[in-house]
């Protein structure tokens, strides 16, 4: 069970590397895009904060591509004004969207109910050990009882000895 919970462990280390390396590419190619063109004005009327807030650094973009994993107001917000401006920019957030969420959330999923199928696997067979067990216990002390039974040590047991032993 251990083993498995730090296999668990190790996938989600490494999953939750991927989902930031792979937020932090598509942040440095959104702000590239924004930042290189100064005449790109988003109306971010719906928003609660400034173009700088949101898209202003590769940290603010890191932070708002979060808010898009989390689809926290992102798309009145924060994709849409992006998107109306620079249409190019749909394609980021859709590789974003599929890698992120789609392939690695279902990449976690798919290992923990592995790594639980296993448990319940293992549990099951020390289950079953411990029931074996107990019936070659039980199955050894009948043994003995009927070979003390057998007074005349036939190895059968006749109605008069199985008598005597009740």
């Amino acid at each position: 069970v251990i083993s498995l919970l730090r296999e668990t462990l190790l996938t989600l280390f490494w999953v939750g590397f991927l989902i930031a390396g792979t937020t932090w590419v598509c942040s440095v190619l959104i702000t590239i895009s924004i930042l290189t063109d100064p005449s790109l004005e988003l109306d971010l009327n719906r928003a609660q904060w400034t173009v700088n807030d949101y898209w202003g650094s590769v940290g603010h973009t890191v932070i708002t591509m979060f808010q898009v994993l989390l689809r926290d107001q992102w798309a009145d917000a924060v994709v849409w004004p992006l998107v109306q401006k620079d249409p190019i920019s749909v394609l980021i957030f859709i590789v974003f969207y599929c890698v992120v969420v789609l392939a690695l959330m279902n990449n976690v999923t798919g290992v923990v109910v592995e790594c639980a199928m296993e448990a319940s696997t293992l549990c099951g067979e020390l289950y079953q050990k411990e029931q074996d067990k107990q019936a070659e216990a039980i199955m050894s002390s009948l043994r003995q009882v009927f070979r003390e039974a057998d007074a005349d040590g036939s190895g059968d047991m006749d109605r008069e000895e199985l008598r005597i032993a009740l």
